[in-house]
């Protein structure tokens, strides 16, 4: 479930989760559309993410907190796919339940959470 078994991400629609670089975030979470993959090329994303030819890289859908709570997410399926260097993935393949009745909405447990906050470094 952790950084070292990141070659989990060679299968398509896995959640995923990645520190964040931005202030008062602990993480991104995603849903992985393709499978892991060398770029072979300079790639840039519509997130404005750069990726450097000869490293590995995974592409999936953010997902976004629903309410700032960090419960519930909804899929941001409408949203261009970012790439993320697969190096940088912290913790993958956790499920998260589809909330009844509601498109794209999901609820995380708690375990979940503490699992995926406990994978970020310090």
């Amino acid at each position: 479930m952790y950084a070292d078994h990141h070659d989990d991400l060679r299968n398509a629609l896995i959640d995923f989760a990645v520190t964040a670089e931005e202030a008062g975030v602990d993480c991104y979470i995603l849903k992985c559309t393709n499978t892991k993959r060398l770029a072979k090329t300079e790639e840039n994303d519509q997130w404005h993410n750069i990726i450097k030819k000869k490293l590995y890289v995974v592409e999936g859908l953010f997902y976004d907190m629903v309410n700032g709570r960090d419960d519930t997410y909804v899929l941001l399926d409408n949203k261009p796919t970012a790439l993320i260097y697969s190096h940088l993935v912290r913790c993958i393949s956790f499920s998260m339940s589809l909330r009844e009745g509601e498109h794209n909405v999901y609820d995380m447990s708690n375990d979940i959470f503490e699992q995926i906050y406990n994978s970020m470094p310090l």
